[in-house]
């Protein structure tokens, strides 16, 4: 802050004290690039804003909620240089992965396909396949190394030729082991590490498709969720668990789809959403909580409908209003925590529509403004543009 106004590196920290988001600002307005943080301190979004506007918002470092890598990764220098950037399909790693030096220039590409690096044999690298033996002369392992590191899968051979267990490293680390056959399909009990080497998943698979029953840690060893797989898909009950051990989340699918009751817990063990799915999609009465706020209102196939209504903590309605296929519709009113009437909007469509009014604290309007489809007409009375 110079002189009242906003300058240089604004930072938003959650409630717990962790840092959430960095915002750049010149002279007062967002000007710059900015960053957003997970809970552990890893980038997750990548913001430029241009004279106080967002122009560009890229979501990375993603996981979905079976902790699998998703979408965009990237790794940054000290001063967030990218460094490396990859995509991932299902925690696997699918396409380019491009590095860059320090000062932001590309130095190298390797190409993965269904987590596997796929060797260009006209590229400049160093390729052997290290190969073990037994007496009699047949394999009894073998690994590529490439640059002088193993890389992909190595496998272990009977007497007989018959593959008995592999192992999948990455750049001369295991992050995995179970058995690749010839055709390349995971088969029967896997496990997955962290780079620490502490375990992160365990599980089956058949014919390259997850199976069963699978379990998923925290890097201190606590179990953070579990449940069962069918064909690949997500099948009956799971459940997710906080670090401290006490459940976050507990819900049911059907071929992969959210599917009957779910309950969300704080850490504090109070229940913060419930509601039904229906083929994946929220559907009926759903409730959310927080400390200082809870929602109730109803969902037909994913989109909210019909009456909503917010309340404070101390119970006072704080919201209500009406929604059809997910969009705002009709009059909307926001309250203080006083009673007293806050602002009252008027949709059309999820569009603004009609008089918007603002009250102060005592119940007196201060502003009046007019919309007509989404367009803002008049403001405190006057007319706004031509």
């Amino acid at each position: 802050m110079v002189n009242g106004v906003k300058q240089g590196v604004a930072k938003y920290f959650s409630e717990t004290g962790y840092l959430m988001k960095e915002v750049p600002f010149d002279k007062g307005v967002e000007n710059g690039n900015g960053r957003s943080y997970d809970e552990s301190g890893n980038v997750i979004n990548l913001s430029i804003y241009k004279n106080g506007y967002l122009v560009k918002d890229e979501k990375i470092n993603r996981k979905d909620k079976f902790s699998f890598k998703q979408g965009t990764w990237k790794e940054f220098y000290p001063d967030f240089v990218v460094k490396k950037e990859a995509n991932y399909k299902d925690d696997k790693l699918e396409g380019p992965v491009k590095y860059y030096n320090p000062e932001g220039q590309f130095t190298k590409m390797d190409i993965f396909k269904d987590g596997e690096l796929v060797i260009d044999k006209t590229a400049n690298v160093k390729l052997e396949i290290d190969r073990d033996y037994h007496a009699g002369g047949r394999v009894k392992s073998s690994v590529n190394i490439i640059d002088g590191k193993k890389q992909g899968v190595y496998r272990e051979y009977d007497i007989k030729g018959n593959i008995t267990s592999s192992k999948l490293y990455r750049d001369n680390e295991i992050y995995a082991e179970g058995l690749v056959d010839e055709n390349m399909k995971y088969q029967g009990p896997w496990k997955f590490y962290y780079k620490s080497g502490k375990l992160r998943a365990e599980g089956s698979f058949k014919g390259g498709n997850r199976e069963g029953e699978w379990k998923f840690y925290y890097e201190n060893g606590k179990l953070e969720q579990s449940g069962k797989y069918v064909a690949n898909l997500p099948d009956g009950e799971w459940k997710w668990y906080f670090m401290n051990g006490k459940l976050l989340r507990e819900e049911s699918y059907l071929k992969g789809k959210e599917e009957g009751y779910m309950k969300e817990f704080s850490d504090t063990a109070t229940v913060i959403a419930e509601g039904n799915y229906i083929e994946g999609r929220r559907d009926g009465a759903w409730k959310f909580f927080s400390e200082a706020y809870s929602a109730q209102g109803s969902y037909i196939d994913g989109l909210e409908t019909g009456n909503w209504k917010g309340y404070f903590s101390n119970g006072k309605l704080a919201f209500e209003g009406s929604y059809f296929d997910g969009n705002e519709n009709g009059e909307h009113r926001y309250y203080y925590d006083n009673g007293k009437v806050k602002q009252i909007r008027n949709y059309k469509s999820g569009l603004a529509d009609g008089e918007w009014k603002s009250y102060d604290v005592t119940g007196e309007l201060i502003l009046t403004t007019t919309y007509i489809a989404g367009e803002e007409v008049k403001f405190d009375g006057a007319k706004v543009g031509n």
